[in-house]
């Protein structure tokens, strides 16, 4: 797990105070390999202290364990943005109101890109914790159906499924499925807020 997929993980459990901080160091991962303590104190409006315990919570025991961390996740994204099996795939939706968005982004891999992409289009944020594959069919022309589980930042978890004989094409269905759930449950969810803030008081 790198310093990014560990802070992915930790995050939901955050306080305020440490999500700000994740979200900086998130924003440009490539600038923390080479900053300084002083330095990103003041970049994040943190005491030093702060900093630290914040290293600790990722489960490094200084900020230069943690830099270091980052220093390796930046050099093995330049060897894979060098590599010709890194993918850049475009992903085409069509929302609810049938207005067609296009992404085009880079990934490790055809799903990983092609997710990339769907999530810049969706910008709905959220974790995948779970890609599994199964065959639904026999033979040349085996149906694939893939299950995804993605959480929210509230820990929520959505289950996805598609099928197709195209694996790629299953991938992408089962994935629009689970955000298709996550962004129905939120909406509901705020439907309920503002319908209970609005309601009238009773005594």
């Amino acid at each position: 797990m790198d310093i990014i997929q560990r802070i992915n993980a930790l995050y939901p459990k955050m306080t305020k105070k440490q999500k700000s901080i994740a979200d900086c160091l998130l924003e440009s991962p490539e600038d923390i390999a080479y900053i300084t303590l002083a330095q990103l104190s003041k970049k994040t409006a943190s005491s030093e202290l702060t900093l630290l315990r914040f290293c600790q919570k990722l489960g490094y025991a200084n900020f230069l364990e943690m830099k270091n961390a980052f220093r390796e996740y930046t050099q093995n994204m330049v060897k894979l943005l060098s590599s010709p099996q890194y993918f850049v795939p475009d992903a085409t939706i069509t929302d609810e109101n049938g207005e067609v968005h296009t992404a085009c982004e880079i990934g490790s891999g055809p799903i990983d890109a092609m997710y990339s992409a769907i999530n810049k289009v969706v910008q709905a944020e959220n974790d995948l914790m779970e890609y599994s594959v199964n065959a639904v069919t026999r033979g040349i022309d085996a149906l694939g159906e893939v299950t995804v589980r993605i959480m929210d930042r509230d820990g929520a978890i959505f289950i996805g499924r598609g099928s197709d004989r195209d694996i790629t094409v299953s991938s992408g269905k089962a994935y629009v499925n689970a955000l298709n759930r996550m962004i129905d449950q939120h909406r509901r969810n705020m439907q309920r807020t503002e319908s209970g803030s609005d309601a009238p008081a009773h005594i």
